[in-house]
């Protein structure tokens, strides 16, 4: 087997290692580094050029970084064929639709032993920054202070569509202009968009997943979180939907992998596509988001959890994409949970504060800036008072209880159902639409779910319930189990043979009667109904969020003289140390976890029924045999780092100090959960999946260590 592996001698261990530092806060543009945060950089043991990292002119690391999908992951370019490296978590819906055939690759797994096998992915592209340039003036510049927002919106509209024309002339590729900043700033983005992404190998969900489905933000971490994929292009090596004659993408830059590893304190940069944080937002939005939005999410949530938890762990390896759905669930409830404890327990709270005292002094300082600013925080302050809670939890309510029931919502993804004539054609068509939605219900659960959910009605004033109280007493005698049934079982959604014959012998009586279709219109009666509200407040806040992350930038740079703009599925690179923590009191965690740990797990009765791990692995963990990939007589499997990131974005690629591949980050911690209204440098840790545990999986376990030849291994 030829593989290209480099042996680097370590003549200075400042290299690899740098002494230890304090965490760096920051997700910052690759190409607005320059001087300043580049030197930090350097100092905390950087050892490439301003162009290897980020260059228009030359390839650099930035060429082998893409965004899956519409930024649901990071994917990382991993050799001179295509060959993408994403985490499982991102992968996961993918292989839900392709496991909807006669092979179940989430309980199976998959490995394609050559090329032509490896299977065509639909839906799923990546994005591949070309360059990204700062054209605030060309799109602010001229655009009066003192003018309505709507005129201030329509203007720069205009401004941007004759920019688009611009633009268009100088690239030939895609080109994208958004907002940074709450639109203090706007960027000019040109990619490449790759559509055609096949599955090269994965492992079966319960290695994936190991002691993570039910975890979210857990340390220590035991999981495989994986998949790799291959990028297609047509022969002249162009961006191309899915064609037999497409050929593997030869990249300008893919990532070595060092499976050398990298120890504590070692310097770390993670590369990736951060969805979003919010920490130019106010105090005010803040305590909002978390104790008003948020904890009316959280108590929809809670009442489906106990229906949920046990269903979700035992259908782990189903094609059953409502399972994805309640796995978001829980996470969400999980997070916004933390989030409350984190606010109390971190300062976050008297962070933002003591920030927001900052801000005064620096608008009170100067006549001018008094003139535009002083009356910025009490104008938060007065409209976060006037939201109406019960409002929030009537929109929040209704759209969980909807959306956690793929029956519920038939009505809105096969709306063509209204009693009336139609020819076969036309029946044929809405019975399609059917039956593409029928893998996604599960009647079991259903009736569960829409069963738990009538209690969240009695937290709501008399105004804002659904008015489905009368309907239940006239057709179900006052019983909300039999009604919830007859949602699953009796509505003419519930079979093809019930809406095939409403739809050949349409009656109003049996539509206005139908409980599916009752309940449904009731629940979106509550959106429409508390929607406006919900909408007033997000629109009052686009000239407020403008100010205030303005002031925030210009108070900031007197002092620190540096300032990141919030998350936005854009390319973000930040840096920092592998560093363990302590979380509490007597209690700390080491930085990284290796297959000791993991055997150890393994014993527990409740893991090895929910996560049956595969004995022919766990023979391999037992047997020790793990070559080159071992440190000190063990397996690495993931490592924590103090780099600054976001929780929503799997998949960064996390580099040594030499550019080099050595895990892929997956999760913050649970008491990093708050940071992305507040970065705390004591306790914010990225989880990050080991390269080494990642190379033996695919090589002693999946037997696919041919892929290897065509990467660059560091060793």
């Amino acid at each position: 087997m030829r593989k290209k592996i480099l042996f680097l001698l370590l003549f200075s261990s400042s290299i690899f290692v740098c002494s230890a530092a304090d965490p760096h806060e920051g997700l910052w543009y690759p190409w607005k580094i320059k001087e300043i945060i580049y030197n930090e950089m350097r100092r905390a043991g950087l050892g490439l050029s301003l162009d290897q990292l980020y260059s228009s002119e030359q390839h650099s690391i930035k060429d082998a970084i893409v965004k899956i999908g519409n930024g649901e992951g990071t994917g990382t370019i991993i050799s001179d064929q295509g060959l993408l490296l994403i985490s499982y978590q991102t992968a996961y819906p993918y292989l839900t639709f392709l496991s909807q055939g006669e092979k179940n690759y989430l309980k199976e797994g998959y490995f394609a032993s050559r090329k032509e096998d490896e299977i065509p992915c639909p839906h799923l592209y990546a994005t591949l920054l070309v360059e990204e340039i700062d054209i605030t003036d060309e799109v602010l510049g001229a655009i009066p202070e003192k003018i309505p927002e709507y005129k201030r919106t329509e203007l720069i509209e205009k401004k941007i569509q004759r920019l688009y024309e611009k633009y268009r002339s100088v690239y030939s590729d895609s080109i994208e202009i958004k907002p940074v900043n709450y639109g203090n700033q706007y960027h000019l983005t040109c990619y490449k968009r790759f559509t055609d992404i096949r599955l090269v190998g994965v492992l079966n969900t319960s290695v994936s997943t190991q002691g993570a489905v039910l975890e979210p933000h857990s340390w220590p971490r035991y999981n495989a979180n994986f998949a790799l994929f291959r990028i297609y292009v047509d022969p002249d090596g162009e961006p191309n939907h899915y064609d037999e004659e497409n050929v593997p993408y030869t990249p300008q830059y893919a990532v070595p992998i060092s499976i050398q590893g990298a120890g504590e304190e070692a310097f770390t940069m993670i590369w990736g596509y951060p969805k979003q944080t919010q920490r130019s937002v106010s105090s005010f939005e803040m305590l909002y988001r978390v104790k008003v939005e948020g904890k009316a999410k959280m108590e929809a949530i809670e009442q489906i959890i106990p229906v949920i938890k046990k269903d979700v762990a035992q259908k782990i390896n189903e094609p059953y994409n409502q399972v994805r759905f309640f796995q978001n669930l829980y996470n969400q409830y999980f997070e916004i949970k933390q989030e409350l404890s984190n606010l109390t327990a971190l300062d976050i709270v008297d962070e933002v504060l003591e920030r927001e005292e900052n801000m005064k002094r620096w608008i009170f300082s100067d006549d001018d800036r008094y003139d535009s600013y002083h009356t910025l925080m009490s104008d938060l302050d007065t409209l976060f008072k006037k939201q109406n809670s019960d409002l929030v939890k009537t929109y929040w309510y209704a759209n969980i209880i909807l959306q956690s029931s793929s029956m519920l919502m038939m009505p809105y993804y096969i709306p063509d159902c209204t009693p009336g004539n139609r020819t076969d054609d036309e029946i044929e068509e809405i019975l399609q639409q059917y039956r593409k939605r029928l893998p996604y219900i599960n009647k079991e659960i259903e009736v569960k779910l829409i069963q738990a959910m009538f209690s969240l009605f009695d937290q709501l004033p008399e105004q804002y319930r659904p008015k489905i109280k009368p309907f239940i007493a006239k057709y179900y005698s006052n019983n909300n189990a039999a009604f919830a049934k007859a949602i699953v079982e009796s509505s003419i959604f519930s079979s093809e043979e019930n809406l095939k014959n409403f739809l050949k012998r349409p009656k109003m009586a049996i539509y206005l009667r139908d409980p599916l279709i009752r309940y449904y219109e009731e629940l979106t009666k509550m959106i429409i109904m508390s929607k406006p509200h919900i909408d007033f407040l997000e629109q009052a806040l686009i000239p407020l969020h403008r100010d205030y992350a303005w002031v925030q930038q210009q108070s900031t740079r007197g002092t620190i003289d540096r300032f990141y703009s919030d998350a936005n599925q854009s390319l973000r690179v930040s840096y920092g140390n592998i560093e363990g923590y302590k979380p509490a009191d007597a209690v700390t965690y080491h930085c990284s976890t290796n297959h000791i740990g993991l055997l150890y797990r393994l014993k527990g009765e409740l893991d090895a029924r929910q996560y049956p791990f595969p004995e022919e692995l766990k023979t391999l963990l037992y047997e020790q045999d793990f070559s080159s990939y071992e440190y000190d007589g063990e397996l690495p499997i993931s490592f924590i780092t103090n780099a600054d990131y976001a929780h929503q974005a799997p998949g960064a690629a996390v580099l040594d100090a030499s550019g080099n591949m050595i895990g892929i980050a997956i999760d913050v911690n649970k008491e990093a959960l708050g940071g992305d209204y507040f970065y705390n440098k004591r306790i914010h840790r990225t989880i990050c999946i080991d390269m080494r545990y990642i190379m033996f999986l695919i090589d002693k376990y999946a037997g696919a260590s041919y892929l290897f030849e065509e990467m660059t291994i560091i060793q």
